[in-house]
């Protein structure tokens, strides 16, 4: 699937994927309750699991919309990209812009982060895609002196338009398979190695 410019960047969910992402989002609030995580800001939200359910619903759209698998992951707290190597951030028309937490940073500055806005109903709007590097600069910086967590805050003009993202997937995934496929031939390396040192010890 290729998008232009002129594609819309609009993507309804079907009944059972609605349901589907839904569960994947209760699974994750139950798993972050568990753990005694909290959401952004540091209290704990009456919100928390429709604003899990949300997020999950905004990978699965932007997962159709691109033709990509989602993993539906429950537990990877900021350490496993939703998508490939991007992020998904789910927002509303009251709250045009793209977040991102300084203490979910580390390691990301190469991730992609696409904004996703939630239209009501099932239909969500793929608003555009910024890298890491180019969102964490201390113009987007939003000091919250009542926070436990500072965000950056990207405004909607700053995105790249959505139909550049097909690119940076298809490139992101093409690195991700280099990047399977050495984990093996690392670990092949470190066995070989490992049984030439004991043949010369023995």
């Amino acid at each position: 699937m290729s998008l232009t410019a002129a594609d819309s960047t609009v993507v309804t969910l079907t009944d059972q994927e609605w349901a589907e992402a839904a569960l994947v989002g209760a699974e994750r609030n139950r798993e972050a309750e568990s753990r005694g995580y909290r959401q952004g800001d540091g209290y704990e939200s009456p919100n928390a699991l429709a604003n899990h359910q949300q997020g999950a619903r905004a990978e699965l759209a932007t997962a159709k919309l691109y033709g990509m698998r989602w993993d539906a992951t429950i537990n990877g707290y900021s350490k496993v990209p939703d998508l490939l190597c991007c992020e998904v951030r789910s927002t509303s028309p009251l709250r045009p812009y793209l977040r991102i937490k300084r203490r979910d940073s580390p390691g990301k500055r190469s991730w992609a982060f696409i904004l996703v806005t939630y239209l009501g109903g099932k239909t969500f709007r793929i608003e555009g895609w910024i890298y890491g590097y180019e969102a964490m600069i201390d113009e987007y910086l939003d000091p919250e002196p009542y926070s436990l967590n500072d965000k950056w805050r990207v405004p909607l003009e700053a995105l790249h338009p959505p139909f550049t993202l097909q690119y940076t997937l298809e490139r992101l995934s093409e690195v991700r398979e280099a990047e399977m496929k050495k984990g093996p031939a690392r670990q092949e390396a470190v066995n070989q190695h490992s049984s030439s040192a004991g043949g010369r010890n023995g």
